[in-house]
């Protein structure tokens, strides 16, 4: 069996088992399947408003990962291998991956997402706005440090005193953010 043969049935299998409403490939798995990946990523993930178990079984291993149901949308649903899948967009699945840092990039990897995916800049702030600050932080500064927002426009008014941790993997004081640039 060819790979685009292997992984159109792996896509197969992991459609029958999405089959609650609201469900969505997201983080890596959403990056690829949007074409914004070259190749499919070794941990594949999808967003569930339930509490799923995970699947071991597969030819990848595959985390479903929990997100109150107000905070799975916005997605949409792309044509891939002759299969209609369901997708996290752009500007979800980067507020998913700066939320569930056990299935993000490194920071660095994360920064060169945010300069060279084509997500629009206005939806994404919005978006983490209505996610959490914590979100809304990570967001603008990763936007600041890339160039892709100018330091007018990241709504400090609305961000808590509390800093955030930029990476919370690190484990240092030396990813958090108090808001300030200088």
């Amino acid at each position: 069996m060819n790979r685009d043969a292997g992984l159109a049935n792996l896509f197969r299998k992991l459609k029958t088992i999405l089959n609650l409403e609201g469900e969505y490939f997201s983080h890596s798995t959403a990056l690829y399947l949007l074409g914004q990946l070259p190749s499919l990523p070794e941990h594949l993930t999808a967003v569930s408003h339930r509490r799923r178990r995970n699947r071991e079984s597969l030819e990848r291993p595959f985390t479903f990962i929990f997100h109150p149901k107000g905070k799975c949308r916005p997605t949409q649903t792309v044509p891939w291998q002759g299969m209609i899948l369901p997708v996290s967009t752009l500007e979800k699945t980067l507020i998913d991956l700066v939320g569930d840092f056990d299935y993000s990039p490194p920071l660095l990897g994360l920064a060169d997402l945010f300069a060279t995916l084509p997500f629009q800049c206005g939806t994404l702030v919005n978006l983490a706005r209505q996610s959490s600050d914590s979100a809304l932080k990570r967001v603008s500064f990763l936007l600041a440090w890339t160039g892709r927002i100018e330091e007018k426009d990241i709504p400090f008014e609305v961000f808590t005193r509390t800093p955030v941790k930029l990476d919370p993997r690190a484990g240092t004081e030396n990813s958090n953010w108090d808001n300030r640039f200088f």
